[in-house]
């Protein structure tokens, strides 16, 4: 079993015994829930899923994804949904667009320069 399918396995296991995992017509439904809710940053606890937290506001969304995979929306409706909803920061991985790449490499490139520049005056 791939590392994924268990944690969506303990997630879904868990919220059974817990009463809060919603019936799905079929297992695609199940792993694409179980997905999605560790996918999705709780935006109250401290870098928690929603699967793993146990706040009110996880609930709702919780609540909010298994409607939308019930009614059959696609794993990028509902990321694209949430985002709209909530910011980027609700998803664990979000989009590799041109502001990531200034965040993580523009300082590096900043140093670059600024070590250039500091060798060229030094000549």
């Amino acid at each position: 079993m791939s590392m994924s399918l268990k944690a969506v396995f303990i997630t879904m296991l868990a919220g059974l015994m817990l009463g809060m995992v919603p019936s799905f017509d079929n297992a695609n439904q199940h792993e694409l829930y179980g997905n999605l809710t560790q996918s999705v940053r709780c935006l109250v606890c401290q870098n928690q899923s929603v699967a793993d937290s146990s706040s009110p506001f996880a609930a709702g969304i919780r609540q909010r994804i298994a409607k939308m995979v019930a009614e059959g929306k696609s794993s990028e409706y509902i990321e694209q949904t949430l985002v709209e909803h909530y910011g980027e920061k609700v998803l664990f991985r979000p989009a590799k667009d041109g502001r990531m790449w200034l965040l993580w490499y523009g300082p590096f490139v900043l140093l670059v320069f600024l070590g250039g520049y500091v060798w060229v005056r030094q000549k």
